[in-house]
């Protein structure tokens, strides 16, 4: 009992310096979460490969792969598939709104609760009552800011995630391109002598072609068979150079 009497004491005793405290914690929570962006990430990843697409689309496999995972997973869905375009497959997958800083609220919520019970205690202390009500007042601006700029942070994602798909949609023949050119490029050398710089050539190929991007059955398969018939190549070249 006697700490609880030192600690409303000390409540009292400290109001000047408490109370705005508290006053200004309540915006400093509002300032940390209007900051904050759940898609500020995704955004610049979404951008960033719109605009890589847009300079080099035959390596688009390999840029795509560096999206978040629920992206490269329709990616994967749409290479697989027989859609005629990816805006047919993608679709926008929207995120939860995180609040930051909770515990630090609660924790300033619960002195001004105490306010509160030193208000009912002694009533003379009215300026606890009017603080109350400022306080959450406050809070409840915080809150639907917040909600507000939280929604036009989704519009934006979502008109940038327009605009990366939109960019996939011109150029919906990528990935039948890219693996085309590549197997033309492993056919070529073929042409003279298979050697070790010819191997080191198509491992270079299929390394800057996205040799672990996503294809379908059979894109993959013209390049196997491109390959093998390098591989062949030059299993004949070294046989051939063995027996001289």
């Amino acid at each position: 009992m006697v700490y609880l009497q030192k600690a409303c004491d000390f409540f009292v005793h400290y109001d000047v310096c408490v109370l705005p405290s508290l006053f200004a914690a309540v915006w400093i929570f509002g300032v940390i979460n209007w900051s904050a962006n759940v898609y500020r990430k995704q955004n610049k990843l979404l951008s960033e490969c719109q605009r890589k697409v847009l300079t080099g689309p035959k390596f688009t496999g390999v840029y795509v792969s560096a999206l978040p995972r629920e992206y490269l997973r329709q990616w994967r869905a749409y290479v697989n598939s027989k859609a005629e375009r990816p805006s047919l497959v993608f679709e926008f997958v929207p995120r939860k709104k995180k609040t930051l800083c909770l515990p630090f609220f609660v924790a300033c919520a619960t002195v001004c609760t105490v306010y509160l019970a030193l208000f009912f205690a002694d009533t003379s202390h009215r300026e606890y009552l009017v603080f109350q009500a400022a306080f959450w007042l406050s809070f409840c601006v915080v809150t639907f800011v917040n909600d507000n700029l939280f929604a036009k942070k989704e519009k934006t994602a979502r008109q940038i995630f327009g605009k990366f798909v939109a960019q996939l949609n011109a150029l919906k023949n990528v990935p039948q391109m890219q693996t085309q050119n590549l197997a033309k490029e492993l056919d070529k050398l073929k042409k003279d002598v298979v050697g070790d710089d010819a191997l080191t050539k198509a491992s270079t190929l299929l390394r800057q072609n996205g040799l672990e991007g996503n294809r379908s059955a059979e894109q993959q398969r013209k390049i196997n068979t491109a390959l093998n018939g390098l591989l062949q190549a030059y299993s004949r070249s070294v046989a051939h150079e063995r027996s001289k």
